[in-house]
């Protein structure tokens, strides 16, 4: 018996791959073609074949997990739904699904083929998928992941949206000023020099000092950028320089406080699905901490299970550590004290998407006016450097 990977067509112009087990190529020709479907290329499935390559894009994220939440949701298990999710995938999914299926029937867990298949998955995502799957309640981790997703998008939407027109008032403005710095102005300099040379020299001055200007903001912008990779990198070299870069990001403003949320609500989720399914407080702490992406806060979350694990409540142990939000402490000591955590947790889980929503709205909507303000600056800079000095010039000129 082989294994091929079948690429196929659709009568409705759509295409997919397909992996088929076979004793004889022309028994999978006729049956594929008894299916309706139209042989664009059979080849042998390799080791290398049966992982998925590339990247998934987030609409198709979302669709893929709505198609399982659909499928789980009514009783089947996770590799009856991959196997009925093939079709379902349309052209953008068809041949991920069929890999995805391939590796899941041979053993593999669905978190570790997501894993090892095509970027695209969050570490939340990757995280909630193990978690589902070491309690066995996928069907409800699918839910809630769509329910993620979504918000997600109509962020990214709304904030995508929000940008189109600033950006394309600053991107003509900054070729507008390039053009008049670059062609322009020389130009007219040359045209004052065969009436004043004086005068001349003195707008030439201006146009140098200008793009002087320009030059040195563009690049203290490519040296911030450049400082800030070389820093990254560098601190990925040793676990303590990660950690020490990490306790750096949550002290910028806007950085800090939206990785602050962000950890809050991962962390919370998680742990609401975990106590939900039976976990006792130590494990899913521990399970929790593979959802956390910062490394400051992972180890700070280490040291909070650590002090769990010896027979310190949970709030105590959160309170000897710096940072933690007051609501999240707040909510833990209300959980314990109401001896049901995973309620307070999943009050935090609503807040902290919430919060996060409102902060994110609140960024987009504030781009928008300081991006037509720096359009104005330049604006105004302009005129003050070439406008005004040629009027003032002008008299001079006879």
């Amino acid at each position: 018996m082989k294994e091929y990977l079948c690429h196929v067509a659709r009568a409705d112009g759509t295409t997919l791959t397909l992996r088929r087990t076979t004793g004889s190529q022309t028994v999978l020709v006729r049956d594929l073609g008894t299916e309706g479907y139209l042989i664009l290329k059979l080849e042998e499935a390799t080791a290398d074949s049966e992982r998925p390559t590339g990247k998934l894009k987030s609409p198709s994220v979302l669709r893929f997990t709505e198609i399982l939440a659909t499928l789980t949701a009514n009783g089947l298990g996770l590799k009856e739904a991959l196997a009925l999710a093939r079709p379902l995938g349309g052209k953008d999914l068809g041949s991920f699904l069929s890999a995805l299926d391939a590796r899941v029937q041979k053993g593999h867990s669905l978190y570790q083929a997501l894993k090892d298949g095509p970027r695209g998955f969050s570490v939340l995502y990757l995280g909630l998928i193990r978690i589902g799957e070491q309690t066995g309640d996928l069907a409800t981790i699918f839910p809630r992941l769509v329910e993620y997703l979504k918000s997600r998008q109509a962020l990214r939407d709304k904030t995508v949206n929000a940008l189109v027109y600033p950006i394309f008032v600053m991107t003509v403005a900054l070729v507008g000023i390039a053009g008049l710095s670059l062609f322009v102005l020389p130009a007219l300099t040359g045209s004052i020099a065969g009436l004043n040379p004086e005068v001349a020299q003195q707008y030439r001055d201006h146009v140098t000092a200008f793009q002087t200007g320009v030059s040195l903001f563009f690049g203290l912008l490519l040296f911030a950028g450049v400082a800030v990779v070389v820093l990254r990198r560098a601190s990925t070299r040793s676990a303590d320089g990660a950690v020490r870069f990490d306790r750096a990001l949550l002290g910028l403003p806007l950085v800090g406080a939206l990785s602050w949320q962000s950890f809050c609500l991962h962390v919370s989720f998680s742990l609401e699905i975990l106590l939900s399914s039976g976990y006792s407080l130590e494990s899913a702490l521990g399970e929790c901490a593979a959802v956390v992406t910062n490394r400051a806060l992972q180890a700070s979350w280490g040291r909070v299970r650590d002090r769990v694990v010896k027979g310190t409540t949970l709030s105590q142990s959160l309170r000897q550590e710096t940072g933690y939000p007051e609501v999240f402490l707040g909510w833990v000591e209300v959980g314990e004290s109401a001896h049901d955590l995973k309620r307070s947790f999943a009050q935090l889980r609503a807040f902290y998407q919430n919060q996060i929503d409102l902060l994110s709205a609140r960024f987009a909507s504030l781009v928008e006016p300081a991006l037509i303000v720096l359009v104005g600056v330049m604006v105004i800079a302009l005129v003050l450097t070439f406008i005004t000095p040629l009027y003032s010039m002008l008299g001079r000129l006879f």
